[in-house]
């Protein structure tokens, strides 16, 4: 099951709850208001030479050599 965090409306205190993607949440903060689900992006890790520079190198060197 995923872990998703939740926010509370009126006292911004957070929540992380286990539950199914089509499950509804049904948990009410401490201060008995309603809570929000946080969207948080994704971790991105970029391995390998380089991006930039072995895609563009070539371009790189043929503008400079024209110039």
């Amino acid at each position: 099951m995923p872990i998703y965090t939740y926010k509370c409306k009126q006292c911004e205190k957070t929540f992380d709850r286990h539950h199914g993607f089509d499950e509804a949440v049904t948990d009410l903060c401490d201060c008995g208001s309603e809570l929000r689900r946080v969207f948080n992006p994704g971790g991105v890790s970029f391995k390998g030479n380089g991006f930039y520079r072995t895609d563009n190198q070539s371009n790189a060197v043929q503008n400079n050599k024209a110039g």
